[in-house]
């Protein structure tokens, strides 16, 4: 005679967690990871990764950080100016320029940037830092219109070594941050999720020291 099915959870394998992710323009936590089962997320140990971009929390004052203010402009669609092979180009100068292209045939440049002060400040350089683009660009790129359809500014943490910031938050059990990219965040972002990823599985990661929020 077959058995009954019991109504109760199998037990787990491991303990129940959920990671949970603080991100920039979202309202609400996303909750982005976790193992727990049959209702007991309650029970759960919840871990938070403060992923806030410059935007940093009170408590979080690694050393060398700093909030950079950057400009930037896009021109009118002209396919027949764009160089042959479309490729991104940084020019390695201080301040540097860099310049990609837009699938409609648009150039991207910009760069100039200095060390934020405040918002209203930022944006009132707009105009001077947007001409020195233009001058930058028309030199590199005779043929082209600089024009500028769009032009904006914004801000991005980095650090003073370059290197981001990604691991445990001293004295707070359970709290990981992620900040200090720079330009680079496509890269440092994919770092970050197998760093915390094993610190949280409980796996050494012999890099983990090179980001740490103290400074390697």
């Amino acid at each position: 005679m077959a058995a009954a099915p019991s109504s109760s959870p199998p037990a787990m394998r491991s303990p129940a967690w959920l990671v949970v992710a603080l991100v920039p323009f979202l309202a609400a936590p996303l909750f982005i990871s976790g193992n727990y089962h049959y209702g007991v997320a309650h029970q759960a140990l919840i871990y938070v990764v403060l992923a806030t971009g410059y935007e940093l929390a009170p408590f979080l004052r690694p050393k060398g950080y700093q909030v950079i203010s950057t400009w930037a402009l896009a021109t009118r669609p002209q396919k027949r100016a764009l160089w042959p092979s479309r490729c991104l180009i940084w020019q390695a100068a201080d301040p540097y320029l860099y310049l990609r292209t837009t699938q409609d045939g648009r150039v991207i440049a910009g760069g100039e940037d200095e060390e934020f002060a405040d918002a209203a400040t930022r944006d009132r350089l707009i105009p001077r830092k947007i001409a020195a683009v233009r001058r930058k660009l028309a030199r590199l790129m005779p043929d082209l219109d600089t024009l500028p359809e769009f032009q904006w500014a914004g801000c991005f943490g980095a650090s003073g070594s370059s290197m981001p910031a990604i691991g445990p938050v001293p004295g707070m059990p359970r709290c990981f941050a992620v900040l200090g990219y720079g330009g680079n965040g496509i890269t440092f972002s994919v770092i970050a999720a197998q760093l915390v990823r094993a610190a949280i599985l409980g796996i050494a990661d012999p890099d983990a020291g090179l980001f740490s929020l103290d400074g390697p």
